[in-house]
């Protein structure tokens, strides 16, 4: 058996090196414990480097929605396998340590073709909250609009929720009187 620490990531040279080095420690990690589904494991952790890619660079803004079953159809198992493969297994990144099931995201599609990740959506709503005007600050309308300025169109009541679930106020609670 080949020692763990010399494993190399073969593959697609456009992967770049700091991804390759999640991906051999998770690699190492899976090899470590003995698992009999080793291989599946590292075909999967390939494909979602592959995928994320721009993630690992530049972070959750450039998460791309993508589904079990894509994973599945390009390693050439059931959704299930892949389901149960990933299930509390992390990963680590240059933004920290995420479970393998937070790359596994629904989205958007943008007006340019680009698809956009709800987390991406979520980041660009909390990142337009906290640099907006704390005396006049933006509705959820208003919030879709500058949305929709990005190419990406979304309904105010998706806003709200998101809003919500990422713990900010309505506008009449955020505004500051002075």
């Amino acid at each position: 058996m080949r020692n763990p620490s010399t494993r190399t990531l073969e593959g697609p040279r456009r992967v770049s090196r700091g991804a390759r080095r999640i991906a051999i420690v998770v690699l190492i990690a899976v090899a470590e414990a003995g698992l009999a589904s080793a291989q599946t494991i590292e075909r999967i952790t390939r494909e979602i480097i592959k995928v994320q890619e721009a993630f690992f660079e530049h972070g959750v803004s450039q998460l791309k929605p993508l589904t079990m079953t894509q994973i599945a159809d390009a390693v050439g198992v059931h959704e299930t396998t892949v389901s149960r493969a990933i299930a509390n297994k992390f990963i680590k990144t240059p933004h920290g340590v995420f479970a393998m099931k937070f790359f596994f995201t629904p989205g958007y599609q943008a007006d340019s073709g680009a698809s956009v990740s709800n987390k991406s959506v979520k980041e660009m709503i909390n990142d337009l909250v906290a640099g907006e005007d704390s005396a006049k600050p933006f509705s959820d309308q208003e919030i879709v609009a500058k949305l929709q300025e990005k190419g990406i169109n979304i309904a105010r009541r998706t806003v709200a929720k998101y809003r919500e679930e990422l713990g900010l106020l309505p506008s009449n609670l955020r505004r500051d009187y002075k």
